[in-house]
């Protein structure tokens, strides 16, 4: 059979593989079928270099006017003090978009945020044609356009130093959702050390009042269809960066050392994290009590110095922390804790893991 042989007169011959080099379409156009897909641009699987673009994933809380930082919504930093929250008016197939409000108290000024992504994630697009999208809407009276501009970090992934790149056309918004592409551009050699994408408004006279959701960076000279990833992926691919443990109730065991009048416990990050983590702990209420089960309990009033401290794991991309309670003066109920048993936690507890760019 020669290589040439058109492969629609093999029927339905088959085999348990193919050697092929190309694949034509006999129409000339673009309607060719594998399992029923037609394999598209719209069709590939990670193509989207964003992450939350769809605006699903709020660990930290679901509102805020703080500024220059991590505050809600997930992957994106907000960097002037701009009233943002969930909102769940979205276009259809999204659930959730990012409303940002201006300036607290007043109705104007600037409503700027970014997403730092990270050099991995952007090394395949380095000198090549590149393509951002998004859905957008108009909620204030302003008329402003969206615009963009794009950094690379000085330092591989330290986004703490910067140099601009350039600032794609800006785009108008409607008040009702569209999609927005901006200019194709060609991402820059520096960008191997990472890229930032900044989205803002600017309007120094009115309310403008605005949102978005579905931000896309995917290869090519135009926006194909978003890539909308599940809940559970997109929330993996945010715990790289942040995670919350919940310890609530009996959820963390731990040791007495009497020798050291210390309880030790560990918690650990639920992934691999970008790097080693800062976490931080918040005391939610409860018992707050070790417990030796079914012997006897030491009440918080017995114990000072509470906090924790990051020990590496897993080569620097996760980490545990030791959780320390110190104990102080005589022990509630006359017991006396040992070494020879297990303990328990029983207050609500929050720890956090930021490894954020």
């Amino acid at each position: 059979m020669g290589r040439s042989r058109d492969l629609a007169n093999l029927g339905d011959y088959s085999a348990s593989s193919f050697q092929i080099d190309t694949i034509t379409d006999t129409s000339g156009g673009n309607t060719t079928s594998i399992n029923s897909t037609t394999p598209t641009a719209n069709t590939n699987v990670g193509k989207n270099v964003i992450i939350n673009g769809a605006m699903q994933i709020w660990q930290r809380a679901n509102s805020s006017t703080s500024a220059g930082g991590y505050f809600t919504v997930d992957r994106f930093s907000i960097q002037n003090n701009t009233a943002n929250a969930l909102s769940s008016d979205a276009p259809s197939t999204f659930k959730n978009s990012l409303d940002m409000s201006g300036t607290p108290g007043g109705s104007s000024g600037y409503a700027i945020f970014d997403q730092n992504i990270e050099s991995w994630n952007i090394n395949h697009m380095i000198g090549q044609t590149v393509t951002l999208s998004a859905y957008v809407k108009n909620v204030g009276t302003s008329t402003v356009n969206l615009s963009c501009e794009l950094y690379y970090p000085n330092s591989q992934d330290n986004f703490s130093s910067v140099t601009y790149i350039s600032s794609p056309t800006s785009q108008a918004i409607t008040t009702g959702w569209t999609r927005v592409t901006f200019p194709s551009f060609t991402v820059p050699a520096n960008a191997a050390n990472g890229l930032r994408v900044r989205l803002f408004r600017y309007d120094a006279s009115n309310n403008q009042q605005w949102r978005i959701t579905g931000i896309q960076l995917e290869l090519g000279n135009e926006a194909t269809q978003f890539e909308h990833r599940s809940y559970n992926q997109e929330l993996d691919l945010c715990r790289r960066y942040f995670q919350v443990v919940n310890c609530g109730g009996t959820s963390i065991g731990g040791t007495w050392f009497s020798g050291t009048d210390n309880f030790y416990a560990h918690a650990c990050t639920i992934t691999p994290m970008r790097t080693t983590p800062s976490a931080t702990y918040t005391n939610l209420g409860g018992g707050n009590y070790w417990v030796n089960p079914g012997i006897a309990a030491y009440s918080n009033n017995t114990f000072t110095n509470f906090g924790i401290s990051i020990q590496t794991i897993g080569g620097g991309q996760g980490a545990t922390v030791r959780i320390t309670q110190q104990r102080a003066g005589a022990v509630a109920g006359g017991a006396t804790p040992t070494s020879f048993y297990g303990y328990q936690w029983e207050s609500a507890l929050r720890l956090t893991f930021d490894a954020e760019l």
